[in-house]
């Protein structure tokens, strides 16, 4: 006859195994969540392939690298309601995004989880444009009307599918990323809480990435690694 001691440890015994079992189960759970999903994923896009996109695609996948970052680049040219979407996109598989146009590089190293820091109360993070552009917005010369240029920003993606969906919509309405997502930050916008520029991390200015629009291209790095070719992926955007 098992005593009542006995009886106590049997129980005590499975309830530990099935603790450890379900211990077990959450663990594999996490770490199957974790390697489908990339934290950060650093996307660039370009229909073109010369040496300057070439450039731009080896040093961000150079980043990605170093940051232990999922890195993408598609084939089509990713001007206006084309950029938000294919954030929007990667969105889907990751908590962050980094995005670049292709006429950006590297400079520096950045830890990324700097920029997650930064962007606690944010959604997207961009950064200040040239100081020329800027005056001629003060003085109401251009369409612009804030003071940051989406180059290379960041979004935190948890938050961002509404802001990402109707920022391709409006770009896709007046035809330009840059312009649409400054009308965004604006504000009376319900999105102005969520939109933020920084003068150090990204934007024109950055420590860290070069980035060398229009008149500025000239000015790109001719010493850029343009010996690799990095695999494109089809944007399939209707």
């Amino acid at each position: 006859m098992v005593s009542a001691s006995w009886t106590l440890a049997i129980k005590l015994c499975r309830i530990h195994v099935t603790h450890t079992r379900a211990k077990q189960s959450d663990m594999l759970i996490f770490f199957l969540v974790n390697a489908c999903c990339s934290k950060w994923t650093i996307v660039q896009s370009d229909n073109r392939n010369t040496n300057m996109q070439r450039a731009s695609f080896n040093s961000f996948k150079r980043c990605a690298s170093r940051s232990s970052a999922k890195y993408v680049v598609y084939d089509c040219n990713a001007y206006g309601w084309r950029k938000p979407a294919l954030v929007k996109r990667e969105c889907k598989n990751s908590e962050y995004v980094l995005w670049a146009d292709s006429d950006t590089v590297v400079k520096a190293h950045l830890n990324l989880s700097v920029i997650e820091r930064v962007m606690y109360n944010t959604v997207i993070l961009a950064g200040i444009d040239f100081k020329s552009t800027n005056d001629l917005v003060r003085k109401a010369k251009i369409s612009y009307t804030n003071y940051f240029n989406d180059g290379i920003f960041a979004v935190k993606c948890e938050r961002a599918n509404l802001l990402l969906h109707q920022w391709m919509k409006y770009s896709h309405h007046i035809g330009s990323d840059q312009e649409a997502l400054q009308h965004m930050a604006q504000p009376n916008s319900i999105f102005a809480k969520l939109i933020a520029y920084d003068f150090d991390l990204l934007g024109v200015y950055s420590s860290y990435f070069g980035h060398y629009p229009g008149a500025y291209r000239h000015q790109f790095p001719k010493s850029g690694d343009t010996t690799l070719v990095q695999p494109k992926h089809k944007c399939n955007l209707t």
